[in-house]
């Protein structure tokens, strides 16, 4: 079966590496990709280039997202400003998505195109493609947009009129299904955790964690891209109020990408600075995990967490704030530790592991020993054939 699948950046983020693993699962089925994605940006690791080195098909073009900056407008700006700001702001995105769809339309007629999925819940243009191509359409909610300081251009209302046209829906957890696709869709909606790697790849992973060198210095991780939503300012505040009851080393790691100057002036007035190591995106997630004694969380609006799945499939211990995505995927003290509140009580937390060789050995266990099963992707990928292969039966019973 030929199937179109659309992405809204090219980049190597967390939703890109979920498609790449899913891609690969779906190798040795019947499943023939075309993938839809946007120009290459920059010199960061690109998604074109994973996909020319596993022979899949693409095609470049503008595809807009629906998601917009939830900055505060002036506040001299008129109501009517303000309305008319948004109803721009709307009409590009749908101008834009209705002149690329047509130039594709067009391309691809005499593709004998299956079937078009959505990779992100971030751009209807997947949407329109298969109304214009005339095929079932599968759509993949992988974000929350308030995770990335964002709303949806349109109106959540909107959002869940076009989300109902959708053949079959996927969520990527029970906490994005029930918010963004809300009960009148539970019968088409289904809850598949992103995969992360293979068994094999666990393996070696795990192996590498255990033939570490000692070292006195407690490492924390926070990976992900770096934002005031991500609570990188709560684990600041938790290193302080550490610092003070513990005479532990440690460090806290911070690696992504986003703009860092707020970050930058955060950790220059605090007195935790020598204590924290800013870095920018890595494209070898594992290899920081690997050398990391604990991973942070701290996103209360996490829809999934794929770095928190990483690191339990690695026999990391994850600390996480105990709210959406990250409540499903870690079992408080049996897998991970979650917390709610403030940064004393990540801190609390934190000092567990810290001070607990046997708490941090157990759990990290735990972890991989749920996690090598649950995240793989043979096991993503089977799910989400299954809901393609549904998809296709459910357009053979729709009336003509």
């Amino acid at each position: 079966m030929r199937v179109v699948f659309v992405t809204h950046y090219s980049t190597l983020y967390g939703a890109n590496r979920s498609l790449l693993g899913l891609l690969d699962g779906l190798s040795r089925s019947q499943v023939h990709p075309l993938v839809v994605l946007p120009p290459s940006v920059g010199d960061e690791p690109g998604l074109h280039e994973e996909l020319r080195t596993r022979g899949i098909e693409t095609i470049e073009a503008d595809v807009p997202i629906q998601f917009a900056t939830s900055k505060k407008l002036p506040s001299i700006w008129s109501p009517i400003r303000r309305r008319r700001w948004k109803a721009t702001t709307v009409q590009n995105i749908d101008q834009r998505s209705s002149i690329s769809v047509a130039v594709l339309v067009n391309r691809l007629q005499s593709s004998s195109i299956d079937l078009v999925y959505s990779n992100t819940a971030a751009t209807r243009f997947g949407k329109v493609l298969a109304d214009g191509l005339g095929t079932p359409h599968v759509w993949h909610l992988r974000e929350f947009a308030e995770n990335y300081d964002m709303h949806f251009a349109h109106g959540m209302s909107d959002f869940r009129k076009q989300l109902a046209t959708a053949t079959e829906v996927v969520a990527i957890s029970h906490a994005v299904a029930k918010r963004l696709a809300g009960s009148r869709l539970a019968s088409r909606c289904h809850v598949i955790y992103n995969g992360v790697g293979t068994p094999k790849d666990f393996e070696s992973l795990s192996r590498r964690r255990k033939q570490r060198k000692p070292n006195s210095l407690f490492r924390f991780l926070l990976l992900g891209q770096i934002l005031p939503s991500k609570g990188h300012e709560q684990v600041l505040a938790a290193c302080e109020y550490l610092a003070k009851v513990s005479s532990q080393s440690f460090q806290v790691r911070v690696v992504g990408s986003g703009k860092t100057d707020w970050l930058n002036e955060k950790i220059a007035r605090s007195t935790c600075r020598d204590l924290v190591d800013l870095n920018g995106p890595t494209d070898a997630p594992f290899e920081e995990i690997v050398n990391a004694d604990c991973l942070l969380m701290c996103s209360p609006l996490e829809a999934m967490g794929r770095v928190t799945a990483e690191a339990m499939v690695c026999g990391c211990p994850v600390i996480g704030y105990d709210a959406c995505g990250t409540s499903e995927l870690i079992q408080h003290e049996r897998t991970g530790l979650l917390y709610r509140g403030g940064a004393k009580q990540l801190a609390k937390s934190m000092l567990q592991l810290m001070t607990d060789d046997d708490i941090r050995s157990r759990l990290a266990e735990s972890a991989r020993q749920s996690a090598i099963v649950e995240f793989s992707n043979e096991n993503y990928s089977s799910k989400v054939l299954a809901v393609i292969e549904n998809a296709l039966k459910r357009q053979e019973t729709v009336p003509s």
